[in-house]
C-alpha cells in the first residue's frame, strides 16, 4: 500500500505492552524502500514473504497453544508453547541470490568499489589492485 495507508495503519494499532517501543513508522517506511548496497540488499516486494512467514509462524504457535491447553490447561500452554524466535528464519529469494561474504553482498560491493566512491565509503580498507576484477570474475562464474 501507499505510505499514507501504512501511516493510518500504524496510528490505528494500539501498541501492545509486550512489544518493544520503537519508531514503527520509520520501520515500515524502510521496508517499503529498495536498497542495493554493500551491507543491505532489499526489495519492497519481499514484504509478502515476510508477511507469509510471520503468518505461518503465528498459526503454528497458536496450534501449539491449543494442543498444550488440551493436554493440561493454561499453565501447560504457557510453559510448553513458547515462541522460539532464535530459530525463526525468512527466505527472501532475491536476497539469497546475492553472493554474500560477511558482512558484504558482493554484487553491490563490486559496484561500489568500481567507481561509485560515495557507496564505497565505510566498506573497509583500501582495495588492492586487481581485487574488483577478481571478485567480479568469481561472481560471474
Amino acid at each position: 500500500g501507499s505510505r499514507a495507508e501504512k501511516e493510518r495503519f500504524v496510528r490505528s494499532v494500539r501498541h501492545a505492552d509486550e512489544l518493544p517501543a520503537g519508531n514503527w513508522p520509520a520501520l515500515w517506511e524502510a521496508l517499503g524502500t529498495a536498497a542495493y548496497e554493500p551491507r543491505l540488499v532489499w526489495e519492497p516486494s519481499e514484504l509478502a514473504a515476510l508477511h507469509d512467514a510471520c503468518g505461518r509462524e503465528l498459526a503454528e504457535l497458536e496450534q501449539q497453544h491449543a494442543i498444550a491447553r488440551a493436554a493440561g490447561g493454561r499453565a501447560a500452554a504457557a510453559g510448553e508453547a513458547e515462541w522460539e524466535g532464535g530459530s525463526f528464519r525468512v527466505k527472501y529469494p532475491p536476497v539469497e541470490a546475492e553472493a554474500y561474504v560477511a558482512p558484504y553482498y558482493l554484487g553491490p560491493l563490486v559496484k561500489a568499489l568500481s567507481g561509485r566512491r560515495s557507496e564505497a565509503e565505510g566498506c573497509g580498507p583500501p582495495v588492492p589492485p586487481g581485487f574488483v576484477a577478481a571478485v567480479g570474475a568469481a561472481c560471474a562464474a
